[in-house]
């Protein structure tokens, strides 16, 4: 069984008066997850955590 790897980042402030924000990934998380532009992702909230797979991992 693989380790589980974790990572912490900050929302940043879209600053368009909405509240809207956004999660920039550092490069060295989308090298680690082989995630790039493009993909889909599948975004939970649980226990106030996020949690994120690409969608072609959840099967």
């Amino acid at each position: 069984m693989s380790k589980q790897k974790e990572w912490e980042m900050t929302l940043v402030d879209c600053d368009d008066g909405n509240g809207d924000c956004y999660l920039e990934f550092p490069p060295d998380v989308l090298t680690h997850l082989r995630w790039q532009a493009g993909d889909v992702i599948d975004f939970q909230v649980v226990d106030n955590c996020f949690y994120m797979r690409k969608l072609d991992e959840l099967s």
